[in-house]
């Protein structure tokens, strides 16, 4: 049986589906079957998936609320979790919006993610 791995975000600014399309271009380069879902289209069922890579923005010191709905499900407890962040916050102070903004879903949720962090902004050209 193949593994689905299914990379899901939630973008107001376009940061969230940047990474998360990264996220996925990598992954399926490596040979993996990748789903991508936008968050603002629809809530995934994850039940279908082995690894699960989440994704979403930070707003008024808040994640945005169809990211938690997909948090909310409790197949996430037999898969295989990485969780990014975009933000300032995140950019700035890495550890402490992991802190802020990740760890308190994580234990509301009981989730055991595999990886949680930042999502660094990729330099562009022009930036030393």
């Amino acid at each position: 049986m193949m593994n689905k791995t299914l990379v899901a975000y939630f973008s107001k600014g376009g940061a969230s589906e940047e990474y998360a399309k990264v996220i996925a271009e990598t992954l399926t380069a490596n040979g993996l079957v990748v789903e991508t879902c936008n968050l603002a289209q629809g809530i995934p069922d994850v039940a279908a998936y082995d690894t699960i890579f989440l994704g979403t923005g930070v707003r008024m010191f808040r994640v945005y609320r169809p990211w938690k709905k997909v948090l909310k499900q409790k197949a996430l407890a037999n898969k295989h979790l990485f969780m990014f962040l975009s933000s300032g916050t995140a950019i700035e102070e890495p550890d402490k919006a992991v802190e802020k903004f990740l760890r308190p879903l994580v234990e509301k949720y009981n989730l055991k993610p595999r990886k949680m962090g930042q999502t660094r902004r990729p330099k562009r050209d022009d930036e030393t």
